[in-house]
């Protein structure tokens, strides 16, 4: 494992390198991303691609098929044998391996013992980043799920108390709202939104198994530094695409999320270490497509990589097809055979891998084909064959049941081979017990399995209830495994007379064990459930479930739910009643995922009819939920019904209840027929503390077309109806809220544009009196 790793972490320093020399300035932030990827994937798959050694620029050794004995005290001698009986005795070829050096021997045990610990230091690193990791993942869904959060289509937005960055995983969004302004919050949402719809989470989890895997490697966490800041200017390309947002805005809310507590390292966040060059890259000039050339580079370098690092496919010398290898074999070895001609004349020897075995249906003997090899160095070795005999016990005492039976009970009985009797010839079985098996119709029986069952004291009148019960090709196997757990045919019999044969040994077995009788089966074939499985019955007795419990289900008409619903139903305490409690407000099409999410928050039927009464009807569980939680009534949703604001969802309900907005504000804004203003509006209104009076103020003088993004902007520069309106008395009423932002930043009247008026400039556009106004020029 360790060489591969220092493979794969000089891959990843290559394909870095390549990275920063070549791409690191493009503005192709999508194409850098799937760069960024494939070279992590292939950094650690590339070096387990084999190289063909005609493309490799290593050379391999070729493999020697000659297999050499394990060292011993004493010289080995290697044999290749012919097995051509002509070239018998010229075909041993003898090669005595040399001892080693102890010197050489002391260095390879010094040099092991260091790789052995380099192994488990790297792999107690990879644990403990490893750990570190889940710790990560473990927290954040902590955190996601136990924290208050609003619903936003696809998205949650996680409220945090606490110093933190926001940050987004999955598609969650972690964020303290009391720290930031509207526009800041907003435009920190829309940044993490794009994170979460691009699927960077994906990315950086990549990114962290590889630094589990590299921990050691330096360039790992560099990579890991190009590719989230990539991510970052992908991110913020894609924001300042979007026409609702203005580059200096989005870059002066970057300014103003500073905090001193970063985020955890699997999240993509705000990243404020990357700032200045965050900016820096939104200003840079976009790549020009003539540079596309650069990232067909990487192919090239990386045939280059995998010819000259992977290890090359090695050439095998192979020996002529009439030859075997010949390996050595210890006296100790546990084959029979071998212990009998393990040693000759306590001569060590080399036994051949293949046994040539003579027709042993007829002499009952193994042939073992071997080569003497003697201690003193310089004999002449020969090839020698042994025959050894194998003789079973009491081989000809080939017998029959029927041998000991009346004649005319033989052909009644099964004749077995030599191979079975001689297991049992020393059993006296009686004549009177094998006679029994023949008058109940069990007349094809071998002698084992008789021995078998006179072994285990199985009586032929146990064996015939089973019989009785239709049960007439049971197996012995069976048989002995019912009377070892005890088990009578009446118990067997007990599951056919309610109708419920589907059943087999295995089940029987299971069944009696835990005490399942027939009679509380039956109980589930009563209530219409008669093709319920042991499985399911087996848990059902375990958990303690009857048959009463899941007729209460059926009973209300809530029939399609499965035995594993109905355990989990069970273990949480949830009873029928409960059930019955929503099918009764016609919320009867609740699944049981839905039941246990609803228990499990406290929510009662009477909270959900609430909502039903006052017409409130297509709230989701997930709605409901998210209103429980949020504390919530069916009397604060009406406030908006009775004010006419109806077409509202949970989602904005719990935005407007989440700032404080009550239905007084709403109203007032609808009472000035502000009817256009969305939810997110009247937040954004009301978080800036901007009244209904203000809004009015330029309705009446008949500035109406001011949309609540206006209304913001003039609220944020200070201008007030009155300096508007003097404008819209000396004949400037189609002025966009822009100019007249323009013409207050300068500081600019209507006293002195009229001044220009009455001089006879009655033309003059919002340009001109900027550039007259510039130049400081005046009425006068």
């Amino acid at each position: 494992m360790i060489p591969y790793s220092i493979h794969v972490a000089l891959l990843l320093a290559i394909c870095l390198l390549f990275y920063k020399l070549l791409l690191q300035k493009e503005t192709y932030y999508r194409l850098n991303r799937v760069m960024l990827l494939t070279c992590l994937v292939l950094a650690f798959t590339l070096p387990l691609v084999p190289v063909p050694q005609q493309f490799s620029l290593r050379e391999a050794a070729p493999i020697n098929t000659t297999v050499y004995a394990p060292a011993v005290s004493q010289p080995i001698t290697p044999v290749i044998q012919d097995q051509s009986p002509a070239k018998t005795s010229n075909a041993v070829k003898q090669i005595t391996a040399q001892p080693e050096s102890a010197k050489i021997t002391e260095e390879i045990s010094f040099t092991h013992r260091i790789i052995k610990w380099a192994f488990w230091l790297y792999w107690c690193g990879v644990a403990v980043f490893g750990f570190n990791f889940l710790l990560q993942i473990v927290v954040l869904l902590y955190q996601a799920y136990k924290k208050p959060f609003m619903q936003d289509g696809i998205y949650r937005i996680v409220e945090l108390d606490d110093d933190k960055a926001p940050c987004s995983f999955g598609n969650n969004i972690f964020i303290n709202p009391a720290k930031y302004d509207w526009e800041t919050y907003n435009q920190i949402l829309i940044h993490e939104k794009i994170h979460i719809k691009q699927g960077h989470s994906l990315d950086l989890i990549v990114a962290e198994l590889m630094l589990v895997m590299q921990w050691f490697n330096p360039f790992a966490w560099l990579y890991r530094k190009e590719l989230e800041s990539n991510l970052e200017f992908l991110t913020d390309a894609s924001v300042l695409n979007r026409l609702d947002v203005e580059p200096a805005d989005y870059q002066l809310s970057l300014l103003k999320v500073s905090v001193p507590n970063y985020s955890l390292r699997i999240t993509t966040n705000y990243n404020q270490s990357l700032l200045k060059k965050r900016i820096l890259m939104m200003g840079a000039k976009k790549s020009n497509i003539h540079i596309i050339w650069k990232y067909f580079m990487l192919v090239p370098l990386l045939v280059i990589l995998v010819c000259g690092l992977n290890k090359p496919v090695a050439v095998s010398s192979v020996l002529p097809k009439q030859h075997t290898v010949i390996t050595d074999y210890h006296v100790n070895n546990n084959k029979q055979f071998l212990n009998d001609s393990a040693r000759v004349n306590n001569k060590r020897h080399v036994v051949a891998k293949n046994l040539l075995k003579s027709p042993v249906s007829q002499t009952n003997a193994v042939s073992v084909q071997y080569v003497m090899v003697d201690s003193a160095p310089g004999v002449h070795n020969q090839l020698k064959t042994i025959t050894k005999p194998i003789v079973r016990n009491n081989q000809s005492a080939a017998i029959t049941i029927g041998s000991v039976a009346k004649s005319n009970e033989t052909k009644s009985l099964k004749r077995v081979s030599n191979d079975s009797i001689y297991n049992f010839n020393s059993r006296e079985i009686p004549i009177e017990y094998a006679r029994g098996f023949v008058n109940i119709g069990y007349r094809n029986i071998s002698v084992n399995d008789l021995a078998w069952l006179h072994s285990e004291k199985i009586t032929p009148e146990y064996v015939k209830g089973f019989i009785d019960i239709g049960s007439k090709n049971i197996p012995v196997s069976d048989i002995i495994a019912l009377h070892l757990r005890g088990i009578p045919a009446d118990y067997v019999k007990s599951f056919f007379d309610i109708d419920y044969k589907n059943v087999n040994l295995s089940d029987i077995i299971a069944l009696y064990s835990r005490g399942i009788t027939a009679a509380y089966v039956k109980n589930f074939i009563d209530i219409n459930f008669k093709s319920i499985r042991v499985s399911d019955l087996l848990v059902l007795y375990t958990r303690g479930i009857s048959y009463k419990y899941i007729k209460g289900f059926m009973d209300i008409d809530y029939k399609n739910v499965s035995i594993n619903d109905i355990t989990t139903l069970y273990s949480k305490g949830i009873t029928p009643a409960y059930i019955k409690g929503f099918m009764d407000i016609d919320y009867k099409s609740i699944s049981v995922n839905d039941i246990l999410t609803l228990y499990s928050k406290g929510i009662t039927p009477t909270y959900i009819k609430g909502f039903m009464d006052i017409d409130y009807k297509n709230l989701t569980v997930n709605d409901i939920t998210a209103l429980y939680s949020r504390g919530i009534t069916a009397k604060y949703v009406k406030g908006f019904m009775d004010i006419d604001y109806r077409s509202i969802s949970a989602n904005d309900i719990i935005n407007l209840y989440s700032h404080g907005i009550s239905h007084e504000y709403i109203k007032s804004l609808l009472d000035i027929n502000y009817r256009s203003t969305t939810v997110s509006d009247i937040i954004a209104l009301y978080t800036r503390g901007i009244s209904y009076k203000y809004i009015k103020g330029f309705m009446d003088i008949d500035y109406k077309n001011v949309t609540p993004p206006d209304i913001l902007t003039l609220y944020r520069f200070g201008i007030n109806q009155e300096y508007v309106k003097g404008f819209m008395d000396i004949g400037y009423k189609n002025l966009t809220v822009n100019d007249i932002v323009a013409l207050h930043s300068r500081g600019i009247t209507a006293e002195y544009v009229k001044g220009f008026i009455d001089s006879g400039y009655k033309k003059l556009t919002v340009m001109d009196i900027l550039n007259l106004n510039s130049h400081g020029t005046t009425p006068k």
